[in-house]
């Protein structure tokens, strides 16, 4: 009875608490390993520590409604192929087919780039994740704003130390979507739209000023001048 009370924890930590306390799922396994491994009596001061924590955690339920979003998509439409620049090329002739041949390692680069993940028949019904009347837009709410990530991306363990509301994350596009800002993105057009960085990254501008117009809302990405002082 006790181990079964400790895996409902494990499954509440994950569920309810989620991104507002990732290690709340490492606190309530190692609890489950320790009810199995003491028994009761002892176990119980154990499971307790675990519920105090559970229920003191702020609450993030951002991975849960996303996962069933997500999962509702998927289940109510066709299965399409997987996106030619998105599939492994494992022998000669799935390379001559271009298998995996316009793909675009992100990590590669010293700024976001705009690169598509979903079919592109998902995207001509317009029923992506979040999706709002402008298709062309994308709009994850579950996610933190890919904007913070990618400008947070020098310190990777960043992404998981950001508290924040679910509120904070709620998708803007039908209020705030405003029209691409040519004149603010001018700074710096005039340079070579591809060069590498003192770090070895990638810098291609046209790829950046793709992203900032159709996943940015045509706003300026964060670290343009940051870039552009490279």
């Amino acid at each position: 009875m006790k181990t079964m009370k400790a895996r409902r924890l494990i499954r509440m930590a994950s569920e309810d608490i989620g991104l507002s306390n990732p290690m709340a799922v490492t606190q309530a396994v190692s609890a489950y390993q320790a009810t199995q491994l003491i028994g009761m009596p002892e176990c119980d001061c154990i499971l307790a520590q675990v519920v105090v924590m559970l229920a003191e955690s702020p609450k993030s339920v951002r991975t849960y409604k996303g996962y069933k979003r997500a999962k509702a998509l998927v289940n109510s439409l066709p299965s399409y192929p997987v996106p030619i620049h998105l599939r492994n090329a494992p022998t000669k002739m799935m390379n001559e087919l271009g298998y995996g041949a316009e793909y675009k390692y992100e990590p590669d680069y010293a700024h976001p780039i705009y690169q598509e993940f979903v079919p592109p028949e998902v995207i001509d019904r317009g029923t992506r994740p979040g999706s709002s009347n402008d298709v062309d837009t994308i709009s994850y709410p579950f996610l933190v704003p890919r904007s913070i990530r990618i400008d947070q991306h020098s310190s990777s363990c960043s992404d998981h130390q950001r508290t924040k509301d679910d509120d904070d994350y709620q998708n803007k596009t039908g209020s705030s979507h405003q029209e691409y800002n040519k004149s603010s993105l001018q700074t710096v057009t005039s340079q070579p739209t591809q060069s590498v960085t003192i770090d070895g990254q990638l810098v291609d501008l046209d790829l950046l000023r793709q992203w900032e117009v159709k996943a940015n809302h045509g706003q300026p990405w964060i670290g343009r001048n940051r870039l552009q002082q490279q």
